[in-house]
């Protein structure tokens, strides 16, 4: 399940505000807006990844565990099917196995 914000260390929201499934709204400059008079807003950041096709194999493995805590289950799944040769479905099924902790 895809979720547009998430928590995925103590202290630190996340919110996916780009990208496929994301369909946010307000703006993400409201949303800033709002936060800053109940929490403590710090500057946006942007995540820069590896690219997928240069890591080993605990690397992608690694990956693909921190994209699915951090609900970018989606891009787990794709980088399954693109270096792994899994089919969509046993894609989906294992990063669904992953996010469930089973």
């Amino acid at each position: 399940m895809h979720q547009a914000v998430t928590v995925p260390t103590a202290g630190v929201v996340r919110i996916a505000y780009r990208g496929l499934g994301n369909n946010a709204s307000p703006s993400l400059v409201r949303v800033l807006h709002e936060l800053r008079e109940r929490v403590n807003v710090t500057d946006r950041t942007r995540t820069k990844r590896p690219d997928w096709r240069e890591l080993s194999e605990t690397e992608l493995d690694d990956l693909i565990a921190q994209l699915t805590r951090s609900a970018g289950n989606l891009e787990a799944v794709q980088l399954r099917i693109r270096r792994r040769g899994c089919s969509s479905v046993e894609a989906r099924n294992l990063v669904e196995r992953l996010d469930s902790g089973t």
